[in-house]
């Protein structure tokens, strides 16, 4: 019988879903942790993304575009450049950067433009647009992983207190 339940926020990476139900197993033997993958592919594919920019192509820093004060999207994926002890920076729009990052004593010789996957493309062009400005050569990234399409069916767990009765009765394309 089922005494616990997990749930995650879709927009963490899988890697980061995948530490997280590691160590929640291990503190709650009888957790139920649904085995779908349960994280959003948008986040996922841009972390990877950008992992590989550094490991594989010898990337130096990331710029990445949207809130990391509201976004746990565009938050890990800046994160992705400091967990691999390289520069990463968050900014909302063009007007945020500071120049001074990318100064001849920088070390940045190649860097990764990205985006959360709710910034407006407006944004994101307008900070590729700034740095070509100040002659950056910009070079697109072939996509390291394909969008799939997965249902994510969600079960019954009306007897927990903690779920919000606003979505018991949320339709999923089935139910286990």
């Amino acid at each position: 019988e089922v005494e616990y339940a997990m749930a995650n926020q879709t927009t963490i990476s899988l890697r980061d879903i995948y530490k997280i139900r590691r160590t929640a197993i291990e503190l709650i033997p009888k957790l139920d942790v649904n085995d779908k993958r349960g994280g959003c592919y948008a986040t996922d594919n841009r972390q990877k993304a950008a992992e590989h920019f550094f490991v594989d192509e010898g990337g130096d820093g990331l710029l990445v575009v949207g809130s990391g004060d509201i976004s746990n999207n565009t938050f890990n994926l800046a994160k992705v450049s400091w967990d691999l002890n390289k520069p990463g920076w968050l900014v909302n729009n063009a007007s945020e950067i500071d120049w001074s990052w990318f100064s001849k004593n920088s070390e940045i010789r190649r860097l990764g433009l990205t985006s959360g996957a709710s910034v407006g493309e407006e944004d994101l062009i307008g900070v590729a647009e700034a740095l070509r400005e100040r002659g950056v050569n910009i070079e697109y990234q072939e996509p390291v992983v394909f969008e799939r399409k997965t249902e994510f069916p969600i079960r019954d767990y009306g007897r927990f207190a903690m779920l919000d009765r606003r979505y018991a009765n949320w339709p999923a394309s089935s139910r286990n």
